[in-house]
């Protein structure tokens, strides 16, 4: 049971801070939305990178094993974990072996405690459908800022299926309740970037600038979909005006400019920004894996070898494997 709590700090804990580094919810919504995770789980929109992210960040190889396997369908792990631990008699053993608690006095407790749960008559059981025939349903509205919050999470739920479309039609409706929020603007922006709705796209983001100027996220948005638009050379353009205003860099800013200069063929300014992203964020795998190309490109085989071998540790192994099946010597290189 520490070990369970202690892990659920440190989860709860490090997903708040990406909460308010990627989001601008006020502590309430930080909270519900904390909340929501939990309960959710693996449904929950960006639940994967979630857990990714934490996986990187555990140091206990067990629980590193179950955010893993969090992932996965859960029948597998079940199947798995039972396999291992076997029946109540061996629970009733280890607990006899590693506390010195006699085997009878352990086998009483268990009695004593299925005692007290099959006699709580206040747990939800099945519910007889007669029991509904003379009630009254009905359903529960909130306040627009709820109702779009709820738009929120059914456009979470939607763009997690891959259902980008109906993803923007939620956020759409969330933007007209809350039309003074930068968070839903922006995430509007992004998934309209994602269905290749490019202006459309980079108008909300700019809005959600316009609303919160102290938020980068929006900003730095533009130049992805620009990316992605295949506008290489404006997004990078764009994302060089954000770096020169600013004093030091953030990981996401640094890491979005080094793809941006690879795009345009400048790989040794790619390194540059992508070391600045690594010194920000040390775990951060795909910026490793770019920079240890972006380093071989230009020559710098320690370096390139050193990167590569960082970002295979940390789960991203791209460069790492072409480094090893011989593509980044020298004879081999474009």
């Amino acid at each position: 049971m520490i070990d369970l709590a202690t892990a659920l700090v440190r989860f709860t804990s490090r997903n708040l801070d990406g909460l308010r580094q990627y989001s601008k919810l006020d502590p309430d919504d930080a909270a519900s939305s904390q909340f929501l995770i939990l309960l959710l789980g693996t449904q929950f929109a960006s639940s994967e990178y979630l857990l990714q992210a934490l996986w990187r960040q555990e140091k206990d190889r067990v629980w590193q094993a179950d955010l893993l396997a969090a992932s996965k369908p859960w029948h597998l792990r079940l199947t798995h974990v039972a396999q291992h631990l076997g029946g109540l008699d061996e629970a009733i053993q280890r607990i006899h072996d590693e506390y010195g608690i006699p085997i009878e006095t352990v086998k009483g407790q268990m009695d004593n405690v299925l005692r007290e749960v099959q006699a709580d008559r206040t747990r939800l059981g099945s519910l007889d459908p007669s029991d509904l025939e003379d009630m009254t349903l009905i359903r529960v509205k909130g306040d627009a800022k709820f109702s779009a919050r709820n738009r929120m999470i059914q456009c979470a739920q939607a763009r997690s299926e891959g259902d980008i479309g109906t993803a923007i039609f939620h956020m759409k409706r969330a933007v007209e309740l809350q039309p003074e929020s930068a968070e839903y603007h922006f995430h509007l922006g992004a998934d309209l970037g994602k269905a290749g709705e490019v202006e459309e796209a980079i108008q909300e983001c700019w809005v959600a600038a316009q609303l919160n100027p102290t938020w980068e996220l929006p900003r730095v948005e533009v130049g992805i979909i620009l990316l992605n638009a295949g506008r290489s050379q404006e997004a990078c353009e764009h994302l060089e005006s954000m770096a020169r205003n600013q004093s030091g860099l953030s990981a996401h800013l640094a890491f979005n400019l080094g793809v941006a200069r690879l795009r345009t063929s400048d790989a040794a300014g790619a390194l540059d920004a992508l070391e600045k992203a690594i010194e920000a964020k040390p775990d951060h795998a795909l910026a490793l894996d770019i920079a240890a190309h972006c380093a071989f490109l230009i020559g710098d085989q320690v370096k390139g070898r050193k990167l590569a071998k960082l970002a295979n540790q940390f789960g991203q192994s791209e460069t790492y494997q072409e480094w090893k099946d011989g593509k980044y010597r020298k004879r081999n290189i474009p």
